[in-house]
């Protein structure tokens, strides 16, 4: 916060890196590096820490529902944007889909809310379970986009479609640290 006074500042948070800058653009210059002799270490760590991402996020959930909600073997789960960054409409790269591939490989029901993607005119989504309307009584819900349409619709409204005992993951820092379970 003390830094954010600064006119230079630029606030950088913590979440899913995708799209093809961050993504995909460092394994060219890590593959030249390489054939040039020379071992980019600080940009391999960076790949690796970002390709980590969506298991770490996926454990995290999974155990904090464990610890708030008892075991259970199924968790119905909620994903609120899947585009790989938030209010376009382009999902390449994105790494919500390694969230997604996570829980649904550890057979827990996951859906995804995306308004910015019109999955239906999406052949290359087909296996993936979008909902057009967002339905009741999940185990927890992951903010995994910052779409302006999930901060207007609020926490309260957010928390309205899950179970009394619930889990919230903030991964955009949309919300409040208190009005969450976990945060990036």
């Amino acid at each position: 916060n003390a830094a954010s006074t600064k006119w230079n500042f630029i606030k950088f948070l913590p979440g899913l890196v995708g799209g093809h800058c961050i993504g995909v653009d460092p394994y060219y210059l890590t593959f030249k590096s390489k054939q040039m002799g020379y071992e980019p270490k600080i940009i391999s760590a960076g790949r690796k820490l970002n390709d980590d991402m969506g298991n770490y996020v996926s454990k995290n959930m999974i155990m904090r529902m464990k610890e708030k909600l008892g075991y259970k073997k199924k968790y119905k789960v909620l994903i609120l944007g899947y585009t790989f960054k938030e209010d376009c409409n382009d999902y390449r790269n994105t790494k919500v889909s390694d969230i997604y591939n996570y829980l649904t490989k550890l057979s827990h029901n996951v859906e995804i809310y995306d308004p910015k993607i019109d999955y239906k005119q999406c052949a290359d989504l087909k296996n993936i379970k979008f909902i057009g309307k967002i339905k009741k009584d999940y185990d927890g819900i992951i903010i995994a986009v910052a779409h302006k349409e999930f901060l207007r619709m609020g926490i309260n409204k957010i928390r309205s479609y899950c179970k009394s005992k619930h889990v919230i993951f903030d991964l955009k820092d949309l919300f409040q640290d208190q009005e969450v379970d976990l945060k990036l």
